[in-house]
């Protein structure tokens, strides 16, 4: 981690509020995807797939509760600028691995599997916080 960024799900975030803070005061309610100071790399692309995923399931889901009212739903459901935006984001991180030759991307590799091996016995610095339904407009504040 360096100096004026902290971890965010995904990637890391350079906005300076919430930088001080430690992560846990994003003046934008932790709207990485759409705030331009988000950063990630392609070791972070399988978690972007799952997220995508889940927003697509969500989506699916909310839509066929029959429970909710219009408000709620609209509310509930994954946007459609959210679901491209994390598309885009996808394709341009895969672009810039394709761009690669044959040996930056065995190099590339074994950098990811070092760095994700490392995020998941050390501590990061990472906030952690509640999300009810794993609904990334929903996030809570920082519970650390």
């Amino acid at each position: 981690m360096r100096v004026g960024q902290v971890a965010v799900p995904y990637g890391v975030c350079t906005e300076p509020s919430n930088v001080q803070a430690g992560g846990g005061a994003c003046p934008f309610r932790f709207r990485c995807l759409g705030c331009s100071h988000f950063r990630t790399d392609v070791s972070y692309l399988p978690e972007l797939r799952s997220h995508l995923d889940r927003l697509l399931a969500d989506r699916e889901r909310v839509l066929a509760a029959t429970e909710l009212e219009t408000w709620a739903r609209t509310e509930a459901t994954p946007s459609d600028t959210e679901i491209d935006k994390m598309r885009a984001l996808i394709r341009r991180v895969e672009r810039h691995v394709d761009d690669l030759t044959s040996g930056e991307r065995d190099q590339i590799n074994e950098a990811i599997k070092v760095l994700r091996t490392t995020r998941q016995v050390v501590s990061i610095g990472m906030p952690t916080f509640t999300t009810p339904g794993d609904d990334v407009r929903a996030i809570g504040k920082a519970t650390s």
